[in-house]
């Protein structure tokens, strides 16, 4: 089972007593936040598995740790107080309290010090809780980065991030409100996880955050409990259907990319997300996803070459070299009125485009059967099949898919580099022939 930790400081200053509330949850009059954020967190409920860490410079220790430890001013007078040691020890709690000694920080050497000494204090799978009541100057910005530095390498999850703003409290009642600042934690994940969907093309991390508790995240920034729930959902839909799309790039589903039925639907799914999220730091993350699909249309072969392209600038070498020459494929298909799903005309395209770029006799076409003779005679009469450039393109790409598809087990042993550098240029090849203003980009469209 996951251990549950808490993360504090301790300040130096003279603490006033003061009810501190969130939502139905109100205090006692207490100095010490901490006692409060343990309550509000359920802390009484934890187990002598989970850890309570306290973190003390020498002052704080002095001032605020141990009794007795605040003077008055002036006079230097002692005042009768109890310390926040004694103030966790009476609420026998089951988890171990650590009253952990840090330096003050006051140089680059000390705050990478301070930084490793928490994140020493953490363990694998760790569910962590911070207060940064106390945590002033740097330590608020120290203290997040810390939580997503341990999330990578320790799997630490975030639960809480609170603030209790007694200088924002009531003057009338004397309440000050606990801020939640968990949301923006959340917020770095989404801006995680969209960086990676940009950058490698993988959507399983927005899937994952998807599919998580939303409904605490968002209600802080929702005005009513219905639009949070509203918003849970549409965030649901549009992240589960853009691992679909983005599963159908990767494995290469061309039918769906050509048709542009999946991504049509994550449109429908974005916009409802992004309606949802008005006003909210997810929506212009929504938005940027969004325009990555804003090129693809409904039943355009060119979807082909746009998917190409977006799988070339994420690293997928393999998928783009598959779909630039079964594009190809398809452009052929549509000029010569072949459904493009029908796989043997398909392979008779293959044959047309090495029959001329080879010139190849037709007394020589041993593997074409006598049915399909007159069709390959009309394939090889197609604009584009008998278009230099595209036959040679076509051959290359043969030739790259070959070597990657059997694992580079032959005597042509391209490097790794050479073959990415190839994909780049034929890509471009391509594009640069479909933006001649042959009106060859109009025909394609028409599926």
């Amino acid at each position: 089972m996951a251990r549950k930790v808490f993360i504090s400081f301790l300040g130096t200053g003279l603490y006033k007593d003061c009810k501190y509330a969130r939502g139905n949850f109100i205090s006692n009059d207490v100095r010490f936040i901490q006692e409060v954020t343990l309550d509000y967190i359920g802390a009484r409920d934890w187990t002598s598995n989970d850890a309570i860490y306290i973190l003390l410079t020498s002052a704080a220790r002095e001032k605020n740790w141990e009794n007795d430890g605040q003077k008055k001013c002036g006079t230097q007078e002692t005042i009768k107080q109890i310390g926040l040691g004694e103030r966790l020890k009476a609420m026998q709690l089951s988890a171990k309290v650590n009253d952990i000694s840090v330096t003050d920080g006051n140089d680059e050497m000390k705050i990478m010090s301070l930084f490793m000494t928490m994140y020493d204090l953490l363990e694998v799978d760790d569910e962590l809780y911070l207060d940064i009541t106390h945590a002033f100057r740097y330590l608020p910005m120290l203290m997040v980065v810390l939580g997503n530095y341990a999330k990578f390498l320790k799997n630490v999850t975030i639960k809480s991030i609170t603030y209790g703003n007694w200088e924002g409290r009531d003057q009338a009642t004397d309440i000050a409100p606990i801020e939640d600042l968990t949301i923006y934690s959340t917020l770095l994940d989404w801006t995680a996880a969209t960086a990676d969907f940009l950058t490698s093309g993988s959507a399983k991390r927005l899937q994952q955050l998807g599919e998580s508790n939303l409904k605490p995240i968002l209600r802080p920034i929702l005005k009513e409990l219905r639009g949070s729930d509203k918003a849970t959902s549409a965030l649901n839909s549009f992240t589960s259907k853009l691992d679909d799309v983005v599963n159908d790039f990767k494995l290469c589903r061309g039918i769906p990319i050509t048709q542009g039925r999946t991504i049509r639907l994550l449109r429908d799914n974005i916009k409802e997300a992004i309606d949802s999220t008005v006003n909210t730091p997810l929506k212009p993350i929504i938005e940027l996803i969004g325009n990555e699909f804003d090129p693809y249309g409904k039943d355009d072969i060119l979807n082909g070459m746009r998917a190409a392209r977006w799988c070339l600038d994420r690293g997928m070498y393999q998928q783009a070299a598959t779909m630039m020459q079964e594009t190809i494929v398809s452009i052929v298909c549509n000029e010569a009125a072949i459904d493009i799903d029908n796989e043997s005309q398909r392979q008779l395209v293959n044959m047309a485009f090495k029959f001329a770029k080879e010139s190849t006799p037709e007394s020589d076409w041993k593997c074409v059967d006598e049915d399909n003779l007159s069709t390959v005679r009309t394939l090889l009469d197609n604009k584009y099949i008998k278009n230099p450039d595209l036959q040679d393109i076509f051959s290359f790409l043969a030739d790259v898919r070959n070597s990657i598809n059997h694992f580079g087990m032959r005597q042509n042993k391209e490097s790794a580099d050479k073959l990415v550098n190839n994909i780049v240029a034929l890509l471009g090849r391509i594009e640069q022939i479909l933006g001649k203003g042959d009106e060859l980009e109009q025909e394609l469209m028409k599926v």
